[in-house]
């Protein structure tokens, strides 16, 4: 169980520490950080498994090696650029997202930009051996699904909304389901 989370230079927070002990309840007013405390939690979990993906758990003279992601692999966030993951988009000094277990453990993993397209990730130098070893703590973040198009603010003209959303293809944009819904049709309404 997760009981505190440590944001740095993500997205809109320059610095946060939120204490999860107990029973929580995001709420607050559109754009205040909500959704961006989950992908925050959910970008930890990416990186840490895109990490054990490539390498081992040796440590060199400055800290652990960096694994690369590409921006269409990273699935934590929604973005168009990696350039916006990035607390004033000052990508300067890499992202930190720190969380504490119950069991004591803490482990902080970064994100190091790189290009628009490519970011790169590793455990800060400070994680234990024997956390980054045995940790298992899957993160299940499923985000709301505005649900047309992958790139809305590109795609969404009015016309070609309207045009999906008539072939009731809205749903399956992003995988969420395994078929295409049903639509039934009487004659004379749409």
């Amino acid at each position: 169980m997760i009981r505190k989370v440590v944001i740095r230079r993500f997205k809109r927070f320059e610095e946060i520490e939120l204490d999860l002990s107990g029973h929580l309840v995001l709420a607050g007013p559109n754009n205040c950080g909500k959704t961006t405390i989950l992908q925050a939690i959910a970008t930890w979990d990416l990186a840490l498994r895109i990490w054990r993906e490539i390498y081992e758990l040796e440590k060199g003279e400055d800290g652990y090696a960096w694994a690369p992601i590409a921006r269409p692999n990273f699935t934590a966030v929604p973005l168009r650029d990696f350039t916006l993951l990035w607390n004033e988009t000052d990508h300067g000094a890499p992202i930190e997202i720190e969380l504490w277990g119950e069991a004591g453990w803490k482990l902080a993993m970064q994100v190091r930009w790189d290009t628009r397209e490519q970011a790169y990730v590793r455990p800060r130098a400070d994680a234990e051996f024997e956390v980054l070893k045995n940790l298992r703590c899957p993160v299940a973040f499923v985000p709301p699904v505005s649900g047309i198009l992958l790139d809305e603010g590109l795609w969404g003209r009015r016309e070609r909304i309207d045009a999906i959303l008539s072939q009731g293809a809205a749903a399956t944009s992003f995988g969420t389901c395994s078929s295409r819904p049903r639509i039934r049709r009487r004659r004379g309404r749409v």
